[in-house]
């Protein structure tokens, strides 16, 4: 428990540095993040696994903003695994944690609006959760997960001030294993992102 009040911690900074800032933009979203990719040495992993955020996003400049996220990682993934090429490992994990972001985004559109059009978004986020067989909740594996990633996307913000936010990107991933009875271990992968936001612009 800990560690997830430091993960919210940390990512909260940005929010509360600019707390003097009130005239510029704000806007709410909640996202579903549902792909996650890896690849570690001859195994190769492709995973499901829901995942619900909270977002916000604040104006600091013209073209810029900075956004701070939280999700909730969970119940289940479904996972896809392949050694030499042979997908011969599929199963259905318990699973739940937290994840909390944070970015800047770029805005390159034209636009006169604030905060639409096309942008580029440098992105890190900081995971911590467990996974376990549905069969024996007690194999316990508990998951240190970090990436740094970039986005692409494209924000629109319709009448009565609804926003959509359409995002995809990649990301460098480094995650760290703690197994129950074995040692743990760090493994490196890349993780791709694809994702639509929806919320309001205040």
């Amino acid at each position: 428990m800990r560690k997830q009040i430091f993960i919210v911690l940390f990512f909260m900074l940005p929010l509360l540095t600019n707390a003097q800032e009130t005239k510029n933009i704000t806007i709410f979203k909640a996202n579903f993040l549902p792909v996650l990719s890896e690849h570690s040495n001859s195994e190769t992993y492709f995973c499901y696994h829901t995942l619900f955020g909270l977002i916000m996003e604040k104006q600091i400049k013209e073209k810029k903003s900075y956004y701070i996220g939280l999700s909730f990682d969970g119940p289940f993934s479904i996972v896809l695994g392949s050694r030499n090429s042979n997908f011969d490992d599929i199963r259905t994990d318990f699973l739940r944690g937290l994840t909390a972001s944070s970015g800047i985004k770029h805005y390159l559109s034209k636009s006169d609006k604030p905060l639409t059009g096309l942008y580029i978004s440098p992105f890190v986020d900081l995971s911590y959760y467990s996974t376990s067989p549905w069969e024996d909740k007690s194999a316990k594996t508990n998951v240190i997960e970090g990436h740094l990633s970039c986005f692409i996307g494209y924000q629109i913000i319709k009448e009565h001030n609804f926003v959509m936010d359409f995002y995809t990107g990649l990301g460098i991933q480094v995650k760290n294993y703690d197994i129950n009875s074995d040692p743990s271990y760090t493994g490196l992968g890349i993780k791709p992102y694809l994702s639509l936001s929806l919320g309001n612009k205040f």
